[in-house]
């Protein structure tokens, strides 16, 4: 509630139906916009103290090729990403070569240049500071189909092949489904955390649980043992990703529940019944 008057909430059979006593401001936010809020706040949390890494994520994240990428891989990718120095005239990459990395041009401006089957070299396209170049290539695996040469001297961030394909390709993290989650916890070298927020209670939770919420995870390191394995889940993915990740980079045995909750077959345990 934003403006207006405190608000009428009745319960019946579990259906709140809330009404305004008077006109009234009220923010919403549904479950996938709250999982993404929820990951981006512990994401800025990591970055405190590194702007340039929050810099590189927020270049990363404007990229149309980028933006579906798991939170956790692009902030991983952030923390992999260099900068380099070009100078006015250096060709970058070379038409026909293999691909072997990923740029973004920080200051700048390079020319996109390729020749043809005549052996006619034209220029195609002109690139400033934000565009980006070979992802295609090493996504589709294939050759460099242009020359990318510096018209000035500039920075780029690179990014190599192998973190490419690991981050961008593939996830950075071990996800596993609800099956295969149901085994692992029969066998008993695993434990279940939900890392949703307290305040989330009402919604299903799997039974046996420990709620761990995203933003406590740092801090509560010492509650995971090195000699256990970990199953992180949330509402759709998002938030246990992001917790998987932490874990899995302070050297914790841990996985995430692909799908979430929203996603988990099996029975589930709500507050005042189960479903």
């Amino acid at each position: 509630l934003v403006s207006g008057e405190i608000l009428t909430v009745e319960d019946k059979e579990e259906i709140f139906h809330v009404t305004a006593n008077f006109d009234s401001l009220i923010y919403h936010v549904d479950s996938v916009g709250l999982e993404k809020l929820a990951s981006w706040t512990v994401i800025s949390k990591l970055m405190e103290g590194d702007p340039a890494a929050a810099s590189r994520l927020n270049l990363l994240m404007n990229f149309s090729s980028l933006q579906t990428l798991p939170v956790d891989s692009a902030f991983e990718l952030s923390q992999r990403m260099k900068e380099i120095s070009v100078s006015s005239e250096e060709d970058v990459v070379k038409q026909g070569d293999d691909a072997d990395a990923f740029y973004i041009v920080m200051e700048g401006t390079a020319e996109v240049q390729q020749t043809n089957t005549d052996g006619e070299t034209v220029l195609v396209a002109k690139l400033t500071a934000g565009d980006s170049f070979g992802e295609d290539a090493l996504l589709a695996e294939a050759k460099r189909n242009a020359t990318i040469t510096m018209a000035s001297d500039g920075k780029l961030l690179v990014c190599d092949k192998n973190d490419f394909q690991e981050l961008v390709a593939h996830r950075s993290i071990e996800e596993v489904g609800p099956a295969q989650v149901t085994k692992l916890l029969q066998e008993g070298e695993y434990e279940l955390v939900y890392v949703r927020y307290s305040e989330e209670h009402n919604d299903c939770y799997i039974e046996g649980s420990t709620l761990i919420s995203l933003p406590e995870i740092r801090n509560s390191l010492g509650q995971f043992k090195k000699n256990k394995s970990y199953i992180l889940y949330c509402s759709n993915g998002q938030r246990s990703a992001i917790g998987t990740l932490i874990l899995t980079r302070a050297g914790v045995s841990a996985v995430s529940l692909q799908g979430g909750i929203d996603e988990w077959p099996y029975e589930t345990t709500c507050i005042n019944h189960k479903t």
